[in-house]
């Protein structure tokens, strides 16, 4: 933590003046019962101990260290490092381990190495010393406990006040807890804020009661759906051949419940056939017609699909193990037609809605289920935060394979606007997509990713004054918000995984404040959605603590096809609630108002372009090639220049070339997914452990 990293407020070089705030200890309960035990008990361990456990909490790292300084060797600067990775051991264990912790090595040298790695410099000084050591003008904190106060001095003011205040009160807490705490585990230290169970979201309606009911409105006043290339898809239309669709699938004999492969191009009878199934309870699987056979087969089998829908641009084009049912063997209904949507009536809003297979650890993708319920309440929840009106016109570029295309289909047509179709050349050319906000002036809503983002500017785009713009899927930078802000109407930072129904947290973002900010924060829950960051233990941070980001509501998947063993590990009971949550796998930092800063992840999964990738899965396809010994993937450079490097080791007496390896990773995994450098070794480094050390790849 060093100053405001943690607030994404103003910049460090615009924080000149000195801060500080003092407490007493006890204060913040209105008492100073243990402020005469502090000195008798624990002339210095105690406090050392507490500042260090903050520190940990403050910075996420197991080992933490500060320059310590006590009233009996005021000229005796040291080290104070304590460890974090047994928090099984008693508190007075643990206590007596971080008194006993200084050595001989320099306070400077401490402070000038193992802090780079902590984020953290900070000088504590316990007791009354006539004067501050001169390590005391490199650091960002001071931290004097004298008598029973508690004061916090930052010399450069890289901390404001409310910051002081909290990291005291948070202090100070510490300290009048320690004494009663000496018998319990370390695991057990914390300072959790309580966390009020949300309430259960009642719906009149389900998902495809209510679809179909707003659908239906907007048919009778013969209202556009779908705008593709020439044509204009009008809502009637768009019933009619879902109807269509539904008969076929009954005649195939799909019943609720069953799922189905949608093996489909980007044309109108794809939303047809996502309806089709929604309005039928029949789960759909997107298999995209760009990813190798090989996954597609995979995921048809790993589903059980009941079959799979194809049209005339995939059909015939690869083998499934299952009916196969060609939407363009259908007849198109005349104007008159009669045939109508059925509801199902089996199953509930527990039912699935779709299932996304995203990258899997283990060398296969996963199914990720979402059932209707969880759609419904994000659906309502995502077009309420943008207000979105049947006047909204929205282009989809996205693949349906991935889940944020899914807001992109359903959020137009549930308003009544309109949604407009890119063609398969068209929906990944960003200089295309460019060409068509300019011919077509009434689209007024647009989502992508960082990464495209960028592509369009790289393109020409100079941006659409009217345009929402949507941006997710990776971390926005600073840089970008400033040019998207600046050239749309409104911009909205939106985060969420796809085990929680596409986005949980959409924030609009104010270009003004950006001025006097280094990062984009995450923020602003989606209603029907919490978010609590928790430590290693599983219990609840305080604001400026950093931890894992875990997210409950209603809109939760209900876990992981047929993978209970990830399922459990993945969605967990929360401590105090009992609620069922989330873990993310990010890294963050709890900031004020329902904001978050992210600093990575506590996994290998990364993000490149907005895909998400399991780099295990890569590695898994890497070592079952046959003349690969060992490999690793690590994701280097960032932004635009970020790409898959893979680092391999031959058998013995065994070779092949570069291209032949990636040719050989193209028949399974998709084209995003495979590394865009190969580097062989004779030999991976490892660590002490026998485990690849991904530290030292960089360095080969």
């Amino acid at each position: 933590m060093t100053g405001n990293d943690e607030a994404v407020g103003k910049p460090l070089a615009d924080i000149q003046q000195p801060t500080a705030f003092g407490q007493r200890v006890g204060a913040a309960h209105g008492e100073q019962r243990h402020s005469s035990e502090l000195i008798k008990h624990y002339p210095a361990s105690l406090v050392s101990a507490a500042w260090s456990w903050l520190l940990y909490k403050y910075s996420g790292e197991e080992q933490v260290c500060a320059a310590l300084v006590t009233a009996d060797l005021p000229d005796n600067v040291r080290p104070l490092i304590a460890h974090f990775q047994q928090r099984d051991r008693l508190v007075s264990e643990w206590i007596a381990a971080v008194g006993s912790s200084c050595d001989p090595q320099s306070a400077s040298e401490i402070l000038t190495a193992d802090t780079q790695h902590t984020l953290f410099s900070s000088l504590l000084i316990v007791g009354d010393i006539a004067s501050l050591p001169a390590v005391a003008q490199n650091v960002a904190l001071i931290v004097q406990v004298q008598n029973d106060w508690v004061i916090l001095t930052a010399p450069d003011g890289q901390f404001d006040n409310r910051q002081l205040q909290r990291i005291t009160r948070h202090f100070t807490q510490l300290l009048d807890g320690l004494l009663t705490a000496r018998w319990e585990r370390l695991a057990q230290i914390r300072l959790s804020p309580r966390v009020v169970p949300l309430p259960h979201q009642a719906t009149t309606h389900a998902l495809h009661d209510e679809l179909l009911a707003r659908l239906t409105q907007e048919a009778r006043q013969d209202g556009v759906a779908i705008a593709f290339q020439a044509r204009d898809i009008r809502y009637r239309e768009l019933l009619q051949r879902v109807a269509l669709i539904q008969q076929a699938l009954a005649a195939q004999g799909v019943t609720a419940g069953q799922r189905v492969g949608l093996h489909l191009s980007r044309q109108p009878d794809t939303v047809a056939a996502l309806l089709a199934c929604l309005f039928s309870q029949v789960t759909f699987v997107p298999l995209e017609p760009d990813f190798p056979g090989e996954r597609l087969q995979a995921i048809q089998q790993e589903a059980a699909l009941a079959a799979v829908l194809q049209d005339g641009y995939t059909g015939g084009s690869l083998a499934f193990d299952c009916p196969i049912l060609n939407l363009c063997d259908l007849p198109y209904a005349a104007s008159d037609s009669t045939a109508s949507v059925q509801l199902s009536r089996v199953g509930g809003p527990e039912t699935a809605a779709y299932m996304m297979f995203t990258s899997g650890s283990t060398g296969k993708p996963k199914g990720v289920v979402i059932g209707q319920r969880a759609l419904q309440t994000f659906i309502h929840a995502s077009t309420e935060r943008l207000a979105l009106t049947d006047k909204t016109n929205w282009l989809l570029i996205t693949t349906l394979a991935f889940d944020i295309s899914m807001l992109e289909v359903f959020a137009p047509l549930w308003v009544g606007g309109v949604l407009h179709l890119t063609t398969h050349e068209e929906y990944k050319d960003p200089q295309a997509v460019a060409a068509y906000l300019q011919a077509r002036s009434d689209i007024n809503v647009l989502q992508a990713t960082p990464a495209f983002w960028r592509m369009m500017f790289k393109a020409g785009w100079q941006g659409k004054p009217d345009l929402v713009a949507l941006c997710g899927g990776e971390a926005l930078d600073l840089r970008l918000a400033q040019r998207l802000v600046s050239r749309c109407r409104t911009l909205w930072n939106c985060y969420g995984p796809t085990e929680a129904t596409i986005w949980s947290q959409m924030a609009q973002i104010d270009g003004a404040a950006l001025e006097n900010q280094h990062t984009v924060a995450l923020g602003n829950t989606l209603a029907g959605y919490q978010h609590v960051v928790i430590d290693d233990d599983r219990h609840p941070l305080e604001e400026g603590m950093v931890g894992e980001l875990c997210i409950l509501g209603e809109a939760l998947s209900s876990g992981y096809w047929q993978r209970d063993d990830l399922t459990q590990d993945r969605f967990i009971q929360q401590v105090e609630s009992g609620q069922r949550m989330y873990r993310t796998g990010d890294k963050v930092r709890l900031l004020a108002d329902d904001r978050y800063q992210y600093l990575g992840r506590f996994d290998d999964q990364v993000k490149l372009r907005g895909f998400r990738i399991e780099l295990g899965e890569i590695e898994a396809q890497l070592k079952q090639i046959e003349h690969v010994q060992d490999a690793a993937v690590k994701l280097q450079g960032e932004g635009d220049d970020a790409v898959l490097v893979g680092y391999v080791e031959y058998k013995p007496g065994s070779e092949m070339t570069k291209l032949a390896l990636r040719k050989q990773l193209h028949q399974f995994l998709p084209a995003y997914m495979v590394p865009g450098r190969i580097v062989v070794l004779d030999k991976l480094p490892k660590t002490g452990s026998g485990k690849v050390d991904r530290k030292r790849l960089t360095d080969v």
